[in-house]
Order: structure tokens, then C-alpha cells, then sequence
């Protein structure tokens, strides 16, 4: 259960649902601004406030690829590698850009929505790139599906023998390198694995390199929120922190049966944690 904190200024029993898709809502049960009230603030060093900054935007990019992943349809789990006799392995923004291009054009010259999300990974070198991501639109014949008679990494081989359908995706292969496309099996479980691969040393790099943490195409849906208002009562909550708890439902009256029938519009900070502060969980 939440714990109420001393001199509370607001209602710590405002809440809100969201919706991600038909069977994923989250009740977020907000406590207080934290970050608005000065007698609560602990008094820190530089190096502590950027460490903090830094952990706040892990937590934001984290929560908004959840968003993106849970309230869309995708049909590929994808691996991007970039072939260093092809392209610059270690120029993530150019990368990025001409990547984006590539699909923008695919989509224009054949009259397709290919839609994606990717994450960036470092190598272990600390220099060169890799994509993670999701894709959905990607029309069969840009798709070859690897055979256990192909050379192949050893992991793909083990998803053949599994049963798994494994693809390549052609016009990557000629422009960058080696691919491989997964078809989503459990598209909930997804959205939790995704969030995975935004790490601290990831964040750290891309904001040194002024690129992005993630990239995604346009017009993709959002959660959006189906109630709001005074709690009745704080259900045991999966995920809790500072400024909210989070409880996860499959049906969007289980989570509704916590509110009063009324609206109450009197807990003026309800805006700080509207879009920011999704937490995964």
C-alpha cells in the first residue's frame, strides 16, 4: 500500500487509468510533487544532481518505449547489425538518419506503412552500434526466412530447430549488413523486454553524441487515459516509488471499481505525472 508522507499538501488519493490496448490499463495512484515542495528535497553535490538528472531520463525514455510498444500492433522482434565494409559503425546519428530514409522511401515508392522502433546498443567496444527493435508492415517480399541448411549464428540455428520462423530483411542486408526478424510471440511480454536494452551507459552515450535514446516512426498510438479522479481505496500496488504507485489490470473495470463515481479536479498536480511518469512494471 502507499504510505501517506508527512505535511502532505494535496490529496494523495488521485488517480488515473490508462489504456494501452484492450486487455492493459494501469491504475496510477499519485502521492505528491515531490520535486515542488523544498522542504523534502535533500541537499546534493553537483555530480549527485546530474546523476539524478540522468536517472530521471532513463526513467522517462524507459516509460515512453512501454507506452509506444504496449498500445501497438508489431509483428517483428528485429536485430540490426551495420556491416563496417558498408557503413560507419560508429556514427549513430547518420545511422539513424539514413536508416529512417531508407523505410521512409520503401514506403513511398510502394505505397506500404512500415512502422518500427528502435533502440540503439553499444558493443562491447564502446564505439560501434547495433539496433533492437519492432517492426510491423514489412510486406513478404522484403522478407528471406533463414533454413537450418544456411550458415548461421548459432542462436538462429536454435530457434529453427525450435520452431521458430526467422527472417532476413533484404533491403537492410544490401544497404548495412546482417539482420534477423523474429515473429512477436507474446506481444505483453514485449513490452517489458524492450525497455531492457535502455541502460545508463546507453543514456550516457547518446546524450554525449546529441543523438536519440530510441527512434520510432510517425502516427504511432499512444496510451490515453479512460478515468480519473478521488480513490476509494489503494489496491497493493506492482510498482511504487516517491511519486506514484502503479497497478496493473486486464480489464478496464477492475481498475475503475477504485474510484468514487465523481470527478474530483482538486489535486492541481495532477499534470507533472499525466505524461512523464508511466513507470514500467
Amino acid at each position: 500500500m502507499i504510505q501517506n508522507k508527512p505535511k502532505l499538501r494535496f490529496n494523495p488519493s488521485y488517480g488515473i487509468v490508462r489504456e494501452f490496448n484492450d486487455h492493459t490499463y494501469k491504475l496510477m495512484a499519485f502521492k505528491y510533487p515531490f520535486d515542488t515542495m523544498p522542504e523534502l528535497r535533500e541537499t546534493r553535490k553537483k555530480g549527485e544532481a546530474n546523476d539524478r538528472k540522468l536517472s530521471n531520463n532513463i526513467s522517462r525514455t524507459r516509460s515512453m518505449i512501454y507506452d509506444l510498444v504496449a498500445s501497438n500492433p508489431w509483428q517483428h522482434f528485429v536485430t540490426l547489425t551495420i556491416d563496417g565494409e558498408k557503413y560507419n559503425r560508429e556514427n549513430l546519428r547518420a545511422y539513424e538518419k539514413d536508416l529512417q530514409t531508407m523505410i521512409k522511401n520503401y514506403n513511398a515508392y510502394n505505397k506500404t506503412e512500415i512502422k518500427f522502433l528502435f533502440i540503439p546498443e553499444l558493443h562491447a567496444d564502446k564505439k560501434s552500434y547495433h539496433m533492437h527493435g519492432l517492426m510491423s508492415g514489412l510486406p513478404d517480399k522484403c522478407l528471406t526466412p533463414f533454413t537450418s541448411d544456411m550458415y548461421l549464428p548459432e542462436r538462429i540455428l536454435k530457434k529453427l530447430d525450435e520452431g521458430k520462423r526467422v527472417f532476413e530483411w533484404k533491403q537492410y542486408r544490401t544497404r548495412f549488413g546482417f539482420c534477423e526478424l523474429e515473429e512477436v510471440q507474446n506481444p505483453d511480454a514485449v513490452s517489458g523486454y524492450m525497455t531492457k536494452y535502455i541502460t545508463e551507459d546507453l543514456a550516457s552515450t547518446v546524450q554525449d553524441l546529441n543523438a536519440h535514446s530510441y527512434f520510432c516512426s510517425r502516427g504511432l498510438k499512444r496510451s490515453k487515459i479512460v478515468c480519473r479522479g478521488t480513490l476509494i481505496s489503494i489496491p497493493e500496488m506492482d510498482f511504487e516509488n516517491d511519486y506514484v504507485g502503479i497497478k496493473k489490470f486486464e480489464n478496464k473495470d477492475e481498475a475503475r471499481k477504485f474510484f468514487i463515481e465523481k470527478e474530483d479536479e482538486t489535486c492541481s498536480y495532477l499534470s507533472i505525472f499525466q505524461n512523464g511518469l508511466t513507470a514500467n512494471v
